[in-house]
């Protein structure tokens, strides 16, 4: 057993402790908060920031998934877009669920979860639900559950009574159209912390 290793002492070996190290470090001078760095967010109406200002199709079922995504591209490939450069596009949220499924359990609260999450996101200026009406997964069901009140950024419909697919993309882009107003009033600002 050697203890020659466990002592400690100072850079020329012997036994004095160096007590000066670090002794020129400067103390960091803070910056004036209307100095700092900024970034262009969204501030939204719940004090979250958003770095983006989409505005989101999500579906309630599987089924409705193509519907979405005709709405997403008509408004993207419109030319509408160009009127309002606060918005960076329109985008479908689309998954292979909502049906037949269990009303319980682990695969219904994943799915309820992550559409409240795209819902919620601090990067989606408006969202639209699209469903059937006759999938497990409801749009009604899930906004009360959460308190979604039907304003015009939130607008939802179940489609079997709309005449039809073409029907439902052509109501859908009207409501885009009423939609894209609300959500280009969150214009970035550059002033913004990121703290």
């Amino acid at each position: 057993m050697h203890e020659h290793n466990c002592g400690m002492g100072g850079a020329d070996g012997s036994l004095k402790h160096d007590y000066a190290f670090a002794e020129g470090a400067i103390a960091p001078q803070m910056i004036p908060l209307g100095q700092r760095a900024t970034f262009e967010g969204y501030r939204r109406a719940n004090g979250s920031v958003g770095t983006r200002n989409y505005v989101g199709i999500l579906t309630s079922v599987n089924c409705s998934a193509t519907v979405a995504k005709f709405i997403a591209e008509g408004i993207n490939r419109s030319g509408i877009l160009d009127d309002y450069p606060e918005i960076d596009g329109v985008v479908p949220f689309v998954h292979g669920t909502g049906c037949g499924m269990e009303s319980r359990g682990e695969g219904f609260d994943i799915l309820k979860r992550t559409q409240w999450g795209y819902t919620s996101n601090p990067n989606l200026g408006a969202a639209m639900l699209v469903g059937l009406g006759c999938e497990v997964f409801q749009i009604g069901r899930m906004k009360e559950m959460y308190g979604i009140v039907r304003k015009r950024h939130v607008p939802d419909h179940d489609h079997p009574e709309s005449g039809g697919t073409k029907k439902i993309i052509e109501w859908g882009i009207e409501r885009m159209k009423e939609m894209l107003p609300v959500a280009a009033r969150a214009s970035g600002k550059p002033s913004m912390h990121p703290n």
